[in-house]
This record gives structure tokens, C-alpha cells and sequence, in this order.
């Protein structure tokens, strides 16, 4: 990791501060272009069936993912730290 100096920066030319502003634009193209690559692969991994009956305090009481969703199964999508997020419903819920 990379520590900031805590030194003011030079002063240079506006020719020489041009060339590096676009040096600069041209890693934060490619940085965004990598993250929406990353974010085209999540959204393409595969999907898991729930088999699992998951319960929560919902506005009526205990309630099942179906209950709150509007469908008695579902599919999921894997992500993580331990959590599965539902896809494919009007809402999305996180479980952990």
C-alpha cells in the first residue's frame, strides 16, 4: 500500500500537468472498466436452489422467504462472507 506524502506537490507546466491529468484518466478508464467487468461475472455466476426453510419476524409474524417473496421456491445466487441473496423477485432479500 502506497503511503501520500505529506510534502505540497510541485508546480509544473500546464502542458506537463495535461499530459499526466490524462495519464491519470486513462487508469481510472481501465479501473472502471475492470469493476464492470467483475460486476458482468457476479451477475453471471451460477444459481443455487433454496432448500433450506428460512424463517423471519415479519410484519405478519414468522414468515417464510416465499411468504415475503410471493413464491414457494426460489433460487439464489451464492455470495460472499456468508450471506445468499435472493434473485429473481420483486424484492431482494439478503440471508444469512
Amino acid at each position: 500500500m502506497s503511503t501520500i506524502n505529506a510534502v505540497s506537490p510541485r508546480v509544473v507546466s500546464r502542458a506537463e500537468w495535461l499530459e499526466q491529468c490524462k495519464a491519470l484518466l486513462a487508469k481510472e478508464k481501465e479501473y472502471t472498466r475492470l469493476g464492470d467487468r467483475l460486476s458482468a461475472e457476479k451477475r453471471h455466476l451460477p444459481w443455487v436452489k433454496v432448500e433450506k426453510d428460512y424463517v423471519f419476524d415479519g410484519p405478519n409474524g414468522k414468515e417464510s422467504l416465499g411468504s415475503l417473496f410471493g413464491r414457494t421456491k426460489g433460487a439464489c445466487r451464492s455470495r460472499w462472507r456468508g450471506f445468499v441473496t435472493m434473485t429473481g423477485m420483486k424484492n431482494k432479500a439478503v440471508v444469512s
